[in-house]
């Protein structure tokens, strides 16, 4: 095992010659040298290095907050923060944010923190290293591993097919549902795409979660359903056409015939028994086509309900792709 305060002590321990490397060729480490990382718990744990490249040198920058935690890094060096404006949490990396910093927030042990950025307008010498399938770099001597404060849900890089085709769907936890008596039985949780390589990304959805049950979407389905059929009128499929409408304890679902006007199959039901119609068999082809209406999301239509979008003069929220739900590394000082 092996832990070393500098990248080019490290190196010369190692039998490699850092000013010697050529820059952008990858060195694949044969002997099992470890360093000491963190996993994504937070936990220390010896890593492999498998691989060391050298990167161009890149301009120092410096992030401080007001309690005078400080942080040596490079522009691609990566921290947790929120927008001030939205409260979106995300990874980003310091150059993206270097211009636009008065809008967010920095996560340190001190909690959300003011901060602000210097480009010192030197360089500094960067190392990127493969630890055991995951990338991290050296720069200035300070080791950053993508655990620690880059984003742990992104795929590394290498290998251009899963790294093309991954998606990422970001997961909050959202308010606490109770009873009447107070009592915490589950929690509402947002999902949202944030990387879709085959269809549009930002989109989001919510469900519940009831603990010892699993999760209970009927009625958010049921909101979702009843409000485009509000918006859109009832869905023509086949000879029939399918509605879903209800405003007060009563809602209904019906299914009439596009020819005749007579109805093929009517239900009144409460909205908290939704499952028994959506679940039912033989409204399996009336809800599939309905529900495929209401959420296939057309490849030109710019706006839809499950759209969370982007403001496209906003990098925090652009960059959202990098979002995780990880606890964020602390500054060093």
């Amino acid at each position: 095992m092996y832990i070393t305060a500098t990248v080019k002590k490290m190196f010369d321990d190692m039998g490699y010659d850092f000013n010697k490397m050529p820059i952008g060729e990858p060195v694949i480490i044969k002997e099992p040298w470890e360093i000491k990382t963190q996993d994504e718990e937070g936990k220390e744990v010896w890593s492999k290095i498998t691989k060391i490249v050298r990167k161009p040198n890149a301009p120092h920058m410096m992030l401080a907050t007001k309690d005078g935690k400080q942080l040596s890094c490079s522009p691609d060096h990566r921290v947790y923060i929120k927008n001030n404006d939205s409260n979106v949490e995300t990874w980003e990396e310091v150059g993206v944010i270097f211009k636009n910093e008065k809008f967010f927030s920095v996560k340190t042990s001190s909690g959300w923190q003011e901060f602000m950025i210097e480009n010192t307008g030197k360089e500094i010498e960067i190392a990127d290293m493969e630890i055991e399938e995951t990338h991290s770099y050296l720069s200035n001597d300070i080791l950053s591993h993508n655990t620690m404060y880059g984003d742990p849900t992104t795929t590394p890089g290498g290998m251009a097919i899963p790294y093309s085709t991954s998606t990422r769907i970001k997961l909050t936890g959202g308010k606490h549902l109770e009873d009447k008596d107070k009592n915490v039985y589950g929690i509402e949780v947002t999902a949202k795409t944030i990387k879709n390589k085959v269809a549009r990304p930002f989109r989001e959805c919510t469900f519940q979660i009831h603990f010892g049950k699993g999760i209970r979407e009927h009625e958010q389905v049921f909101d979702f359903l009843r409000q485009h059929c509000e918006k859109s009128g009832a869905v023509k499929h086949g000879d029939v056409s399918i509605l879903v409408e209800g405003t007060g304890a009563w809602k209904t679902f019906t299914v009439t015939n596009l020819k005749t006007k007579a109805e093929v199959y009517t239900k009144k039901f409460n909205k908290s028994n939704f499952d028994e119609i959506l679940y039912d068999p033989k409204n399996k082809d009336w809800m599939d086509a309905l529900m495929d209406d209401a959420y296939i999301m057309k490849p030109l239509t710019e706006e839809h309900a499950t759209y969370a979008g982007v403001n496209s003069d906003s990098i925090e929220e652009i960059t959202a792709a990098r979002i995780s739900e990880s606890s964020a590394g602390d500054l060093d000082e």
